[in-house]
């Protein structure tokens, strides 16, 4: 055999290298339970809880107050009378005005009558054209007269029940500023403006409460969606 076949065998068997199998090994895993939830977010916010209907209330009139019937915190109901101003004057106004229209209603049917009686004895010959036309006028002028006089019963009315507060609908009372013997002034000022008068009364509707809150800005997109709440309190 070539002694260099033999060399070159040995350094081949001399170069062969044993690689060792890897042992497997497993690895732990910590594993949770997924479950479906609604994301929230916390933003939060100043809110107020105001009545959705409320109302001030006014004297239209001047006067001297006489009567305060109901008093803050009160349960009330629609035309309910809450206060009033001293009517004695007005009311005296109202009576004479109604007797001026039961008077001119009086001379309404006269006037009516003598019209008639007129007509017949035109037919009768027994009056003139002008005799006519003179009744036919007394007419128009006591038409006239009954409804001036009851235009001026309605507007004493109209005055008499501006002295009165009364309830346009059921609520609570929750200011009552108005006592016996003061004097107000009939108006209908701005209960905040810079005389800082308050209003007589005021009237709220207990039935619904509005929270009315206001988001602050940079919330996020689904905050920012509502800016305003509008919760109902029965």
């Amino acid at each position: 055999m070539n002694p260099r076949v033999l060399w070159l065998g040995a350094l081949v068997a001399c170069g062969e290298t044993h690689v060792p199998t890897a042992t497997a090994r497993a690895l732990q895993v910590h594993t949770v339970a997924v479950e479906q939830a609604t994301l929230s977010d916390t933003v939060p916010v100043s809110a107020v809880l105001e009545a959705e209907r409320w109302q001030p209330l006014y004297f239209q009139q001047s006067g001297v107050v006489a009567t305060v019937r109901i008093e803050e915190g009160a349960e009330v109901v629609r035309g309910q009378t809450l206060a009033s101003l001293d009517t004695s004057s007005q009311r005296n106004r109202v009576a004479q005005s109604r007797a001026s229209v039961e008077g001119a209603e009086l001379d309404q049917s006269q006037a009516a009558h003598d019209l008639d009686r007129t007509r017949a004895m035109m037919d009768a010959e027994a009056a003139s054209a002008e005799d006519l036309y003179d009744a036919e006028q007394r007419v128009l002028e006591a038409n006239l007269s009954v409804h001036q006089a009851k235009l001026r019963l309605d507007a004493d009315r109209i005055k008499l029940s501006q002295m009165i507060l009364t309830a346009p609908f059921d609520g609570v009372i929750v200011e009552g500023n108005v006592r016996v013997g003061e004097t107000v002034q009939g108006d209908a000022s701005d209960p905040d403006s810079a005389n800082g008068r308050r209003p007589p009364m005021v009237l709220v509707d207990p039935s619904t409460y509005g929270l009315r809150a206001s988001v602050p800005e940079g919330t996020n997109a689904f905050s920012s969606m509502v800016s305003v709440l509008n919760t109902r309190f029965c």
